[in-house]
């Protein structure tokens, strides 16, 4: 048998073995979902705790959240009024390497804040950001005034269900 007969054959032997093995292993009686009977660490339910910003103390968030795990904290304040003539800075990315434009909130709000077309790449429910990790900071939420503070290289991601707005701050 020559070279080429004998790579042929071998593999479709392989390829044979290939196709018993899964017609042998048949479909899944879970139906094919997610499998939970292997894990790498069991770091418990992923739950991230909702506060009233004035429940909790400078000195409780140090001992619980600075160093350790993220939070959510409402009703911290309602500045919408005051804030109207404030300049922010308006960029496509979170780098230097991007076009930046400063504009008063007021005018963001009123004129540029709208929906994006649903054709649109980037945009809409579904779009989000991979996981990640950086240094700590806060994303707030423009809309319903919710702040979550996450610790230094906290791996998470960003899954939007809904159009939203919102701003990061990184601490450091």
């Amino acid at each position: 048998m020559d070279y080429n007969s004998a790579v042929v054959t071998t593999c479709s032997r392989v390829l044979l073995l290939c196709f018993i093995g899964l017609q042998a292993a048949g479909p899944r009686e879970d139906g094919g979902g997610w499998s939970s009977d292997f894990r790498l660490e069991d770091e418990g339910l992923c739950n991230i705790d909702v506060l009233d910003g004035s429940s909790l103390s400078h000195q409780q968030f140090i001992d619980r959240y600075a160093y350790r795990r993220p939070v959510i904290l409402r009703g911290l304040t309602d500045n919408t009024v005051h804030y109207g003539a404030r300049r922010v800075r308006l960029s496509t990315a979170n780098t230097y390497s991007y076009r930046k434009v400063d504009v008063p909130l007021q005018e963001y709000v009123d004129v540029l804040l709208r929906p994006q077309a649903a054709d649109a790449l980037g945009s809409g429910p579904g779009t989000g950001v991979p996981f990640h990790w950086h240094g700590p900071g806060y994303s707030e939420v423009i809309y319903g005034r919710k702040v979550l503070y996450f610790p230094d290289r906290w791996w998470h991601a960003t899954l939007n269900l809904d159009t939203s707005v919102f701003i990061s701050t990184f601490l450091g």
